[in-house]
């Protein structure tokens, strides 16, 4: 009887440790399993940032191409003597600062007026751009004459070409205001 208990009673060791040996594994692949759905849950949240993230870049992008397409559209119109097209791409604050015949009445008797009185509403090319804000580019241009040639601001008033030097390059403000871009910079102005 004695044998008996003590085979009986390593029979039920061996039979617990392998119930606890099965639990422990058991626990211990439900932990692995909860940690691969947690991987994969982790992975699916990066990849829809990164869905996201795409997302804004492709936005930017479509944003810098509406500003600049409004510079360059507007520099076409008004080259084309087209005003009154060309002046629904100004910011109203434009026409205030060049508006100096007070006989003119309509924003695009203004820019008219303007135009063909300075000389400078040329056609333009895009060299660079810096976006300051959201919704706010500052672009860097150069004008072409009706010649092809490069537009060259030239010396005014008396100064020298130390004071003065001569520009080729002009920046443009172009600004989101109420859900369309507008130019907030004047034509360029020469004295």
């Amino acid at each position: 009887m004695n044998k008996s208990f003590y085979f009986i009673s390593l029979l039920l060791i061996i039979v617990g440790c392998l119930i606890t040996g099965v639990s422990v594994y058991y626990y211990q692949n439900q932990k692995i399993i909860e940690a691969q759905s947690s991987i994969y849950d982790l992975e699916d949240e990066i990849e829809d940032l990164r869905s996201q993230l795409s997302a804004v870049e492709v936005n930017e992008e479509e944003e810098l191409n509406e500003a600049q397409e409004t510079l360059i559209t507007f520099c076409d119109l008004a080259s084309s003597e087209k005003y009154e097209e060309a002046a629904e791409l100004l910011a109203p604050e434009v026409f205030n600062a060049i508006a100096f015949n007070k006989y003119k009445s309509h924003n695009f008797q203004i820019l008219e007026y303007y135009c063909d009185s300075i000389g400078t509403c040329l056609e333009t090319e895009v060299i660079s751009y810096e976006q300051v804000t959201e919704g706010h580019y500052i672009f860097t241009v150069k004008f072409i004459n009706s010649d092809g040639s490069e537009f060259v601001r030239g010396l005014c008033c008396g100064a020298t070409g130390e004071e003065m030097p001569p520009g080729t390059e002009f920046e443009y403000h172009v600004k989101k205001i109420a859900d369309e871009y507008k130019i907030t910079t004047p034509p360029l102005w020469i004295p």
